[in-house]
């Protein structure tokens, strides 16, 4: 007997996804629903105005002032001509789901001055008297410059006085921000500077290996933090994950096709060959790979986020690394190269070595993977590629096979029991 495909359960699968994200989904309704109306009503006072009287949205995000927050605070949007930071309405509180629904972001501010890149604000840590950032917390880290330079500037602007209180200057292009529960680390194109959250000084510089995209290979969880070094694996902490060629079967046949459309397009003509090429080659361009040894691309450096000791080198991938997102845990680790073909995912907690549980195979295009999340649950993978594409995974947090029966309620269950085999049983799994 035939197995069951994922297609034959679609309407379940997507049932499942529905209750596995509900949080999700619901914030990013309201969410999407309200920043549309609003904002389109700050940027657009009338019908008369022209598409350059508008505020072109540069970058997005959810974020909050804990690490080890799951929940969205916070939704960041960021402008050519300034930023705004919103107040996610906590769905849980006792407002009612009339005011969730109708008013599900509270606007915190709104500043127009100058192209600005992205914001991340800061934690929510006590700092000393003595600190540059007393008396001004909540605030935000805002990095901004000139549209048409790289930006080099980090300034702070508090969300309390409503002014910007301090500033940072950079020798290169900061790629990202992302925030310990006491440190904030500035990523630039090869490295990584940890600065002190009261005191803003270094506290650590850490060289990666040179991004080889505009954003930055770095995952934080509320213990530890990720990134791609530039040096030879250390002899005391080298780990050798197993190849798990889950998914594999699946990149090959894909290869298979892909070569068979080609040659058919040859026999088609001139049009068809251009046509298939277009759509096998075509992906965003990427910036310049890193004049470095090969030898260290596609490793994986985790630390303590307290003592920054080292306790986990080990390779992920053949290539240089695009993306590294941890779970809300941190027990698991999703990582991601240059050509996004597949992704790898790691334990990389609870265990003497990291544990490569999944091979997931996104696809023969080559593109780079922009982001990932998990479902609360641990049960489903969501990425989303530099092709404006989404792709979603079924996991399983232990590592086991994913499968219908395992993900889907009310799928088919096989049991055999004798050699004519028994009927399929529906019915949740065991």
């Amino acid at each position: 007997m035939s197995s069951p495909s994922w297609s034959s359960y679609m309407p379940a699968l997507g049932s499942t996804l529905g209750s596995a994200l509900s949080g999700a989904v619901e914030i990013a309704s309201a969410v999407s629903s309200s920043v549309s109306t609003q904002l389109a009503s700050k940027s657009s006072p009338d019908r008369n105005s022209t598409s350059s009287d508008r505020d072109e949205v540069v970058w997005i995000s959810f974020d909050s002032d804990n690490v080890a927050s799951a929940r969205p605070q916070f939704l960041n949007v960021c402008f050519t001509n300034g930023f705004q930071v919103w107040e996610v309405m906590d769905s849980s509180s006792d407002s009612t789901e009339a005011t969730r629904q109708t008013q599900p972001l509270r606007e915190l501010v709104s500043v127009r001055q100058g192209y600005t890149k992205l914001i991340r604000v800061l934690p929510s840590s006590p700092v000393p008297a003595s600190s540059p950032l007393h008396g001004h917390l909540p605030a935000v880290a805002v990095v901004s410059g000139d549209a048409d330079e790289d930006p080099k500037l980090l300034r702070v602007y508090s969300l309390r006085n409503s002014a910007y209180v301090h500033q940072l200057r950079f020798h290169g292009e900061v790629h990202d921000v992302s925030c310990g529960e006491h440190w904030v680390a500035v990523c630039l194109k090869n490295q990584v500077i940890i600065h002190d959250l009261g005191s803003l000084d270094i506290l650590h510089t850490f060289t990666t290996y040179p991004c080889p995209t505009s954003s930055a290979v770095l995952a934080v969880s509320p213990r530890t933090f990720a990134y791609s070094p530039n040096q030879p694996l250390r002899s005391d902490l080298i780990h050798t994950a197993p190849a798990n060629t889950y998914g594999s079967a699946f990149l090959d046949a894909g290869v298979g096709v892909a070569g068979t459309a080609r040659s058919a397009a040859v026999t088609i003509g001139g049009m068809g060959l251009r046509a298939v090429d277009a759509y096998l080659s075509r992906s965003p361009p990427l910036a310049h790979l890193p004049e470095a040894s090969t030898e260290y691309a596609g490793c994986v450096l985790i630390r303590s986020s307290s003592s920054f000791e080292a306790f986990h080198h080990f390779r992920a991938h053949d290539g240089p690394l695009s993306m590294l997102r941890f779970d809300p845990s941190g027990a698991l680790l999703v990582t991601s190269a240059v050509d996004g073909h597949n992704l790898n995912l790691f334990r990389v907690e609870g265990l003497p070595t990291p544990q490569h549980m999944y091979k997931l195979v996104r696809g023969v295009t080559s593109t780079v993977i922009q982001d990932a999340s998990f479902s609360p649950d641990l049960r489903w993978l969501a990425v989303t590629s530099g092709r404006g594409t989404s792709h979603i995974f079924a996991i399983n947090e232990d590592g086991a096979p994913a499968c219908v029966e395992t993900h889907v309620p009310g799928s088919l269950v096989c049991t055999p029991a004798t050699e004519y085999g028994t009927p399929p049983q529906r019915g949740p799994p065991p």
